[in-house]
């Protein structure tokens, strides 16, 4: 449902802006979005003691006050304030960023591994999977405890994974079928 939402927000947002100016619009919600990281800042936008205008102009003081769209996005913030939306600008922002890559042709994919791999073996991936599959892409690694490698470029809904469980199981049951 959020995302429903979000997404209704994100169109105006693209209608209203244009196409242009939407990266700039984007840094400059991102730096609420990362903001929304801090327990004081959740905090402060939830508080019901603490007025609507209050928290329009806190959340103002994020943008950089020589942004060339910078009414348009104060009008934005005031509308998410006075609906008691604030709390959908980070959907808001993944959405904003998810139209921009599209048009873009540019996508972000995470690597999942179990240790760190060198930047030189990711660029050698993203570069051979680039050119297999026509799109630009960055690749982040994220280190978990999966016994593999597992590559999800969610945007694109691919994922590229080897896994050391699935090898083994796959391999017992090819020498069981051949015994």
């Amino acid at each position: 449902m959020v995302e429903i939402i979000a997404k209704k927000y994100a169109k105006a947002v693209v209608q209203s802006i244009g196409f242009a100016d939407l990266d700039s619009f984007l840094q400059n919600l991102k730096t609420i979005t990362q903001a929304f990281a801090s327990d004081k800042f959740v905090d402060i936008i939830d508080s019901p003691h603490i007025s609507k205008t209050k928290k329009q102009d806190f959340l103002l003081d994020f943008i950089d006050k020589k942004y060339s769209k910078f009414n348009e996005m104060k009008n934005f913030i005031k509308i998410l304030v006075q609906s008691n939306r604030i709390d959908l600008i980070p959907y808001i922002c993944d959405m904003l960023k998810t139209y921009l890559d599209e048009q873009n042709n540019f996508y972000t994919g995470i690597l999942y591994t179990d240790k760190q791999i060198k930047p030189e073996d990711i660029e050698h991936i993203r570069k051979n999977l680039s050119k297999r599959l026509d799109i630009d892409f960055n690749i982040e690694q994220v280190v978990t405890s999966i016994e593999g490698i597992k590559l999800v470029i969610e945007d694109l809904d691919i994922e590229i994974s080897f896994s050391k469980e699935y090898f083994l199981r796959e391999l017992r049951s090819y020498i069981l079928k051949a015994i």
